[in-house]
């Protein structure tokens, strides 16, 4: 056991949780605590209105190792702005990290024209700027990934959006981040 994934994407009109004061919530303090004891991680599933106050929580929890799901799951219709700096917010905590994946949220059907791709691009590299190759791993996040795009077609995709930064880059973002995030022994 690596860490726990706690989905908090709350909106009223998209609520996957009943409640939307998990940050200020005694109860949810005192669980995230149990973590520091334990020495786990947390994936931090929510939206992007919730990101600075998820940045204000985090901050009282250095030892915590954080990863943002999705990019912060931001809608095609959300302020692109707004969600850049409640990543930027995020990213200013060095132990928060951030997923590239779940694009379909983002930009529906992005693999199926080059003007998807290069938007759903546009959201991947604007994450890397914010946080560096270092603190950014793709993920697939099968099988929750829209039927209409394979695993091969996924990577492959994922690889043209970073084919011109150095190699030391492209493999903290395709497994060096992901080791390091999770305490993974590449060679066991």
């Amino acid at each position: 056991l690596k860490g726990i994934r706690w989905v908090l994407n709350y909106e009223p009109n998209w609520p996957q949780t009943h409640r939307g004061d998990y940050f200020t919530c005694p109860h949810f303090r005192k669980g995230f605590e149990k973590l520091q004891e334990y020495g786990l991680r947390f994936d931090l599933q929510l939206n992007p209105h919730q990101m600075k106050d998820a940045a204000a929580f985090f901050r009282e929890f250095p030892d915590v190792p954080v990863v943002l799901d999705h990019i912060g799951c931001p809608l095609p219709t959300d302020n692109i702005e707004a969600w850049q700096e409640g990543l930027k917010a995020l990213a200013a905590l060095p132990h928060v990290f951030c997923k590239l994946s779940m694009l379909a949220y983002t930009v529906p059907d992005w693999w199926l024209s080059d003007d998807g791709k290069a938007k759903a691009k546009t959201y991947v590299r604007s994450t890397i700027d914010i946080f560096g190759p270092e603190r950014c791993m793709f993920a697939s996040n099968f099988p929750a990934e829209p039927a209409g795009i394979g695993r091969k077609e996924l990577w492959r995709n994922f690889a043209d959006m970073v084919a011109d930064l150095p190699q030391d880059s492209r493999d903290a973002l395709f497994f060096g981040t992901a080791e390091r995030f999770y305490g993974i022994d590449p060679t066991h």
